[in-house]
């Protein structure tokens, strides 16, 4: 079971980083540029992986992926505990 999940994790990482767009968020501001370019940039069908460096981040408004045009349909991974370059 435990190698399935290694498995499977691995393969995730693999597919993200050959289509993903990354994006290394150190703030709040970093955090909504993000979802903002995912939001008006972000081409239909796209993957969207945001790296959180390890600190809190509290939002103080409800996030909203409005769905302009073509735009309408991402995947995004949110991951955390990152450090100072994303590594």
């Amino acid at each position: 079971m435990l190698a399935r999940l290694l498995l499977s994790s691995a393969l995730l990482f693999v597919s993200l980083g050959a289509q993903a767009t990354v994006r290394c968020v150190s703030d709040i501001n970093g955090l909504n540029a993000a979802l903002d370019d995912a939001n008006n940039v972000g081409a239909e069908g796209s993957t969207w992986d945001i790296r959180l460096q390890a600190k809190t981040y509290i939002l103080s408004v409800v996030v909203v992926l409005e769905t302009h045009d073509d735009k309408d349909n991402k995947t995004f991974y949110f991951s955390g505990g990152w450090n100072s370059t994303c590594s």
